[in-house]
């Protein structure tokens, strides 16, 4: 897909909203906005715009602080995040959603939307990837490095106005470089229909939810297919439309008449469900040559493995009894997490294997931080 011409795709104006936040923290599941700036760009100049803090209704750390600038002085007289949402949606409504590392503003103004009850959904544009394409073997693609190298001046640098300035400037000269054919980089929202199966209803993928989790594809006679899992659902499974190119991933693409799907929260328990689930059903657009290698255990200790729930208001626990995976479940944070027996009564119980212990050990290396109820 490209978009050709000065600014034009299919005889339409492509329009870019170039967008930048301000956060209490990276995660975008624990943290909030501080600041958002909106340039809306018809690819030639900036037609409209829109700055302004938010009340996160929480705490800014000292940290941030620290870098952005932004006090919790100065949000609390600014408005929540729900008294400008829907400027937000008019402004970015059938444009293009730009930004320097997009998935990190996007998942956080998602997530904002989220807990409003709305599922916001642009095409994604990310000058990251774009000027790694167009500018390759640079030491860094931070906006800093890129726009000293550029002869862009950033002003208000860590805040949204300033940086989301200089993000446009950057797009300017990134789409002058490629032709203005950017299309080849959306990470996108749009679906890619081609090849698609006609009993599919493209409203299904729609309104999948941007939660971690396990989905399934169906065919026509509701058979499970394929076994997926991702940090973000909508976006894992838009990306078996929209990328598929294998003779493999375009003939799954025209089976799937159905989807479905898993919240579980936790990343670790999506993995684990994922396994499971592949082992029970045996879908036959899933990979079946696994290789067992006999039962590694965790030396006949018990212990519950805490992460995070479906929503905010619970945990996943994950338990590990004489040495073996017991099996997973879901605990209210009303609940005393230190109790065992409250632990152990949330749980499903489950068989354990290698591949499930292999997960586990590979997930409790790479999040060291992982609390353990022991």
């Amino acid at each position: 897909m490209y978009y050709s011409g000065c600014s034009y795709f299919n005889k339409f104006v492509v329009m870019y909203a170039i967008i930048d936040i301000e956060t209490t923290g990276l995660n975008h599941k624990a943290g909030k906005i501080t600041e958002i700036a909106v340039f809306v760009h018809d690819g030639n100049k900036i037609i409209d715009e829109f700055s302004t803090l938010i009340n996160p209704e929480r705490y800014i750390p000292n940290a941030i602080t620290s870098i952005t600038g932004i006090t919790n002085e100065m949000v609390a007289g600014a408005p929540k995040f729900y008294e400008v949402a829907k400027r937000i949606v008019e402004l970015t409504e059938n444009q293009i959603f730009v930004a320097h590392n997009a998935n990190f503003d996007y998942r956080f103004i998602c997530e904002e939307f989220l807990q409003l009850g709305y599922k916001f959904r642009r095409e994604l544009l990310c000058t990251v990837k774009m000027s790694r394409k167009i500018f390759p073997g640079k030491p860094s693609y931070n906006l800093d490095s890129l726009c000293n190298g550029l002869n862009i001046k950033i002003k208000n640098r860590h805040r949204a106005a300033g940086d989301a300035i200089a993000t446009v400037k950057l797009l300017e000269i990134l789409l002058e470089q490629n032709a203005n054919q950017s299309g080849e980089f959306l990470q996108g929202s749009l679906i890619s229909k081609q090849g698609m199966n006609k009993a599919l209803d493209t409203a299904i993928i729609n309104n999948l939810t941007s939660e971690t989790g396990v989905y399934y594809f169906y065919n026509e006679k509701g058979n499970v297919i394929y076994i997926g899992k991702g940090n973000d659902i909508y976006h894992s499974v838009l990306a078996h439309f929209n990328k598929a190119k294998t003779k493999k991933a375009l003939a799954l693409k025209s089976q799937i008449a159905d989807i479905d799907y898993e919240v579980t929260g936790s990343e670790l328990i999506s993995c684990i469900a994922e396994c499971e689930n592949i082992t029970k059903i045996n879908p036959c657009f899933n990979q079946s040559d696994r290789l067992l290698q006999g039962l590694i255990d965790f030396g006949h200790e018990n212990f519950w493995i805490i992460d995070r729930g479906r929503d905010p208001g619970e945990h996943s626990v994950i338990a590990i009894i004489d040495g073996l995976y017991a099996g997973h479940g879901f605990i209210s944070n009303d609940s005393q997490i230190m109790d065992t027996h409250d632990l152990n009564d949330c749980i499903k119980s489950s068989k354990p294997s290698d591949e499930v212990h292999c997960i586990i050990k590979k997930y409790l290396q790479d999040h060291p931080g992982t609390k353990i109820v022991r």
